[in-house]
């Protein structure tokens, strides 16, 4: 079975909330997002620093007609 996709959205303490990524690999995807934060001087997120929401993703190869 394939793992679910996800909507990664951040909140800011205003309430604002803004879609950072469709991912699914939650854990994958923060450890790159770490990365590039670590290249900027900034810390780390936390996975509790997001919320998630299941989406569904319907994909198709090749010419479709």
């Amino acid at each position: 079975m394939t793992k679910p996709y996800q909507a990664i959205f951040y909140v800011s303490a205003s309430g604002i909330r803004t879609l950072e990524a469709v991912t699914n690999d939650v854990d994958k995807w923060l450890e790159q997002e770490n990365k590039i934060r670590k290249d900027h001087d900034c810390e780390p997120d936390d996975k509790d620093d997001f919320e998630y929401e299941n989406v569904p993703v319907f994909t198709f190869e090749g010419d479709q007609q």
